[in-house]
């Protein structure tokens, strides 16, 4: 990608501080620290955000979700090498999208091993039901899990409903990854809007909702034009 699609790593303590440049968006008065575990704490994790309706041109070749997930990132190597066991040689970077300000949606990637604090973004019951089966199947996807096409897949990224959040996750190229570090995890999160239609698939998919939270409060969304992806 070209360098100035690539922003600078940034670290916050709390996770809702790396949408307070969103316009017109009131931060969530949340508890919701940044942490790699109950005893790591924040100094390995950095965020690298894009929001892609303030620079919709800047940021052009992410409106693809596969450039989203596959994106190359120079940790990949580093925690292939050894470091994925140590929580704290290991580094995290997760990458931020602001897909849309109304609703506010937004999706974080991030590959490999996940920080607990993702998880307990929402607390959520069933994000800490994912979270320990993630655990004990040592970050790779259960065997029942992951047999959507590409095309269902996109449509449970996309169509999430308002009010709303999701853990998914992806293997990428490789059908059978080598390891748990080409796996691909991404938590999508919209927020309260007027209207809960959801937009009808140009592939007359059915909405998937199985995999789908319910937000614990609602997030109010920003006053800006939504951003229409083309996957």
């Amino acid at each position: 990608m070209p360098e100035q699609c690539i922003p600078p790593l940034k670290q916050y303590e709390w996770f809702w501080s790396c949408l307070e440049n969103i316009k017109n968006f009131t931060v969530p008065s949340r508890i919701s620290p940044v942490f790699v575990n109950y005893t790591t704490g924040p100094d390995n994790i950095f965020f690298m955000v894009r929001d892609l309706v303030a620079e919709k041109i800047k940021f052009l070749p992410y409106h693809i979700l596969a450039n989203r997930i596959l994106e190359p990132m120079k940790n990949d190597a580093n925690n292939k090498n050894g470091n994925n066991g140590d929580e704290k040689k290991r580094v995290y970077i997760l990458r931020v999208y602001i897909i849309s300000y109304a609703p506010l949606t937004i999706e974080i990637h991030c590959r490999g091993r996940c920080p607990i604090f993702l998880f307990e973004i929402f607390k959520c019951t069933r994000c800490s039901y994912l979270f320990k089966r993630y655990q004990l199947n040592d970050w790779l996807i259960p065997f029942e899990e992951g047999n959507d096409s590409w095309e269902e897949f996109v449509c449970r990224v996309k169509r999430i409903p308002v009010n709303s959040h999701q853990v998914l996750s992806y293997n990428g190229p490789k059908q059978k990854p080598d390891n748990c570090e080409e796996v691909n995890h991404i938590f999508v999160i919209r927020g309260d809007f007027k209207s809960t239609n959801i937009c009808p698939c140009i592939r007359e998919c059915k909405p998937l909702f199985d995999q789908t939270h319910l937000n614990t409060f609602k997030l109010k969304r920003g006053r800006a034009p939504t951003l229409w992806m083309e996957e």
